[in-house]
């Protein structure tokens, strides 16, 4: 039987610039042994996976995980984390007074 060996890319959406704020990527086998443990860069990892075979890969980047398993029969996978954004809005001419409630509109619909 000839085992075929596909190159896997995955990409992680919502991580940082090169090597900075990267995602740990750790892929097991069907046994559960650990076969990869590395960092994204530039949100981008690949890596050699036997073809038509299942493995389940974690995830993890600022106390974040990822959990899935992936069949693998395509080239690429995508995952993605959510982000949130917080601000800390300030009165332009009193910068010690934080403001406390109103609207801000980001962008006309």
């Amino acid at each position: 039987m000839v085992v075929k060996i596909k190159r896997i890319t995955f990409i992680i959406l919502n991580t940082g610039f090169k090597k900075y704020n990267q995602a740990l990527v750790k892929v097991y086998d069907t046994c559960n042994n650990l076969i990869y443990h590395e960092e994204t860069y530039n949100g981008r990892l690949d890596l050699l996976l036997k073809e038509k075979d299942v493995y389940k890969v974690e995830i993890i980047k600022n106390n974040s995980i990822i959990k899935s398993s992936i069949y693998v029969v395509k080239d690429k996978y995508i995952f993605s984390f959510s982000r949130t954004i917080t601000f800390l809005l300030r009165d332009a001419n009193y910068y010690n007074l934080p403001i406390k409630k109103g609207e801000i509109i980001l962008w006309q619909k």
